[in-house]
């Protein structure tokens, strides 16, 4: 009830103003709070957890943890970077051939993505949420600008809107870990 959260404008700004060491802040819709003593037993296991030997974040492991924060605070799909580059690469492919077609240009990637060696397995939902992220995000698919460079900065764009919705903060390591996994972007170089 305080107004503008007295003047940090947003909620978290104002929980971390207070100080309270003994409560941390959670990602989510809205934000939550919690006492990180009851929290350890759950979430260290899930910290802990290896990847399969045949794991496509096989090579990007640094970039899992942030990229499970973006997708449980956003709801965005946990895709790996070679399904996020397969699937902009098929959807480039599809773009030069037909024209743009929301439900059969997303089933369309899926297949080019199944067929390739070895197949990747994405599903369609997860296709559909990244071509309707770059379109929220501005794109009209169809006017010369169907590149990956360009359908990547549109969808790398979109996340990190998500994340800002979200109240995400996100520092400069947290942006290039962002642009890595989503752009490809090395880690340590700024997204154009």
């Amino acid at each position: 009830l305080l107004e503008g959260w007295n003047g940090h404008g947003q909620f978290k700004p104002f929980f971390l103003a207070l100080g309270l060491d003994s409560l941390v802040w959670l990602n989510g819709s809205g934000g939550r709070i919690a006492d990180p003593a009851r929290l350890e037993a759950g979430s260290a296991a899930s910290a802990d957890a290896e990847l399969p030997a045949d794991s496509l974040w096989a090579g990007h492991e640094a970039l899992l943890p942030m990229a499970r924060e973006v997708c449980q605070l956003t709801g965005a799909p946990l895709l790996a970077p070679p399904v996020v580059r397969a699937v902009l690469q098929a959807l480039c492919d599809d773009l030069a051939d037909f024209t743009y077609e929301p439900t059969e240009t997303a089933q369309q990637v899926r297949n080019t993505c199944l067929e390739r060696t070895p197949p990747i397995d994405v599903p369609l939902r997860d296709v559909v949420f990244l071509l309707r992220g770059m379109q929220l995000n501005g794109h009209v698919f169809g006017q010369g600008q169907d590149d990956v460079h360009t359908l990547a900065k549109r969808l790398l764009d979109q996340v990190l809107f998500l994340c800002q919705r979200e109240q995400m903060q996100l520092d400069a390591g947290a942006h290039a870990q962002i642009a890595a996994w989503i752009a490809g972007t090395p880690q340590g170089t700024a997204a154009a």
